[in-house]
C-alpha cells in the first residue's frame, strides 16, 4: 500500500516454512506500508510492516518476523500429529518437582522453530512459588536476543532475587543476566562475585548458557552452546576471558556458600524484585537449576504445546523407525518394544518432563539397542526430529484428551498398553492403558514389550 493506504501491489506464494527467503517487489520511489499474512495451515498470522522509503536506484530490504502456530487442543500440529496439551498462560510447571512459577506478563511464543517465553516489557517475569532453599551451583537456560539490541542497553536478568536494598539484606542475593554488549553476567552473594564474560549472545539464534560454580577450582565457569543449543556434545565451549571479574568481599573465587531462603525471597525469572529495572528483553526457555550435589532441583521448559505423533511407532524391516502408517509395510512391522534396562536413571512424572527423562535414559542405554526411549528419540516425521517418549503425566493427558475426549481422531490401539518415560524403579517403568474409560498408569517389568507413541514440544 502507498502512504495513504491504497493498494499498489499484491502477491501470493505457497512455500515450505523455510522457503520464503527473499521476495523481490519493484515499486516507484516513495513511501510505502506493507501488510503481510502467513497461513501456516491452521490460521493466518498478520504482520504490519514498517513504512519503507523506496529511493530510486536503490534496494530497500525489509525483514519480517512471524510468530507461527496458534493451536487448540485437538488441532493437527505442524508435524502431522494432534495437539494434546496447551500449557497455561498463568502458571509454569516445574517439570522435575513442585516449585511451580506464576507468570506475570511474558507470553509463550515460538521463534526460529523453538518455543519459549517472550519477555517484551518491564514488569514481565515468572516468580517461583517457593523459596529456593539450596545452593544453586549450576544454572542454565536458553536465550534468544536480537542482533540489533543496543550495545549500551543491558538485555536484562535471566533469573535473580535482588530486592533493590543495600547492606545485610542482600548478603544472600544472586542473579544471572545478560549485561551490556550482550555479555553474560553472574552476580553472586550480594556482589562478592561479579563476573561479566567476554561473549556476545546477540546473534538472532537460540544460545544455551550454563554457569557452573566450581568450588574446588575457585571459579564460576560459563559454558556456551551456540550450535544446536542443546548444551551437550562438541558444540559446548567454555568462556575463559572476562570483561569484568571483581570481588568486593571475601576471598576471590567461587564465592561464599549461602542459602537463598535466608532472605525469604523467591527467585524470579526474567527480572528481579525491582522488576522495572533490568527486565529481560528477548526469549528464555529451558531454565534448570542444580544444587551443590549436582542434583537437578527444578526445570521450567517454558513451552507452548505438546503434540502427539500421528500413529504408533514401528520399526520397518530395513530398520527404519516411523510413525507413518501410509508406508507399505507399516501394518506388518514390529510395533511393540521393551523399555530397556538402565538401573535407576533420573526420570520424572510431571508435564514437561518427558524430553528430559528420555534424554537421561538414552544417555545410559546407548545408541544402538531397540528400546522404547531411544526409538522415540530417533524418530523423524514430517521433517521433525525432536520427538521423545512422554512422561507419566504427559501420556495420561494424551489418553484423556485424544483417546477419550477426541475419540473419533484417535489412532491408538484400543485397550493397548503404552510406555511412558517414567521409571518406577531400576527394573520397572510406568505404562498407560488406552481404553474408553480412563485408567490410571501402572508399572510393569522393563523387559516387557509394549506400544510406543512419541510426543514433541510445539
Amino acid at each position: 500500500m502507498d502512504e495513504s493506504g491504497a493498494a499498489v501491489s499484491m502477491t501470493t506464494h505457497a512455500v515450505p516454512f523455510n522457503g520464503l527467503d527473499e521476495l523481490n517487489i519493484s515499486l516507484p520511489a516513495g513511501w510505502y506500508q506493507a501488510h503481510m499474512q502467513l497461513k501456516d495451515g491452521m490460521s493466518i498470522q498478520d504482520v504490519q510492516a514498517f513504512y519503507p522509503h523506496i529511493v530510486e536506484g536503490k534496494v530497500t530490504t525489509q525483514s519480517v518476523l512471524f510468530e507461527v502456530g496458534s493451536y487448540n487442543v485437538g488441532d493437527i500440529g505442524p508435524a502431522g500429529g494432534l495437539v494434546f496439551h496447551a500449557f497455561s498462560d498463568s502458571e509454569e510447571l516445574d517439570a522435575v518437582g513442585t516449585n511451580n512459577a506464576t507468570i506475570h506478563g511474558p507470553i509463550r511464543s515460538t521463534i526460529d522453530g523453538y518455543s519459549g517465553m517472550k519477555f517484551f516489557d518491564s514488569g514481565s517475569y515468572l516468580e517461583l512459588s517457593q523459596d529456593l532453599a539450596i545452593i544453586p551451583n549450576v544454572f542454565e537456560a536458553k536465550v534468544y536476543v536480537y542482533s540489533d539490541h543496543l550495545a549500551t542497553d543491558r538485555v536484562g536478568i535471566i533469573a535473580g532475587n535482588f530486592d533493590g536494598t543495600t547492606g545485610a539484606n542482600n548478603t544472600h542475593t544472586m542473579g544471572w543476566e545478560v549485561y551490556t554488549n550482550g555479555n553474560p553476567r553472574i552476580w553472586w552473594d550480594g556482589g562478592t562475585r561479579d563476573i561479566v564474560y567476554n561473549y556476545d549472545v546477540r546473534k538472532d539464534q537460540w544460545i544455551h548458557l550454563k554457569w557452573v560454580r566450581d568450588e574446588s577450582a575457585g571459579k564460576i565457569r560459563l559454558f556456551v552452546d551456540d550450535g544446536d543449543a542443546d548444551g551437550k556434545g562438541d558444540d559446548v565451549f567454555e568462556v575463559t576471558s572476562w570483561v569484568r571479574n571483581s570481588s568486593s568481599v571475601g576471598t576471590p573465587g567461587a564465592g561464599n556458600d549461602v542459602y537463598l531462603n535466608a532472605t525469604g525471597r523467591k527467585l524470579r525469572i526474567g527480572s528481579d524484585y525491582p522488576n522495572t529495572r533490568q527486565a529481560f528483553k528477548g526469549y528464555i526457555a529451558d531454565v534448570k537449576i542444580h544444587d551443590d550435589q549436582e542434583n537437578l532441583v527444578l526445570q521450567y521448559p517454558m513451552k507452548r504445546y505438546l503434540e502427539a505423533a500421528p500413529d504408533d511407532l514401528r520399526m520397518l524391516s530395513d530398520g527404519t523407525v516411523t510413525s507413518d502408517s501410509s508406508l507399505p509395510d507399516y501394518e506388518t512391522s514390529t510395533s511393540q518394544f521393551p523399555f530397556g534396562s538402565y538401573g535407576a536413571a533420573e526420570t520424572y512424572q510431571n508435564l514437561g518432563a518427558g524430553k528430559l527423562s528420555t534424554e537421561n535414559l538414552v544417555a545410559i542405554g546407548g545408541a544402538t539397542d531397540e528400546y522404547a526411549p531411544r526409538l522415540a528419540s530417533v524418530l523423524v516425521h514430517n521433517g521433525y526430529d525432536d520427538w521423545f517418549l512422554p512422561s507419566l503425566k504427559e501420556i495420561e493427558q494424551m489418553v484423556k484428551v485424544l483417546h477419550n475426549q477426541y475419540n473419533p481422531l484417535s489412532t491408538f490401539q484400543e485397550d493397548s498398553l503404552y510406555w511412558t518415560s517414567t521409571q518406577f524403579n531400576a527394573t520397572a517403568a510406568y505404562i498407560q492403558k488406552f481404553s474408553p474409560t480412563f485408567v490410571y498408569s501402572t508399572f510393569v517389568s522393563s523387559t516387557t514389550p509394549w506400544c510406543v507413541r512419541p510426543a514433541r514440544f510445539l
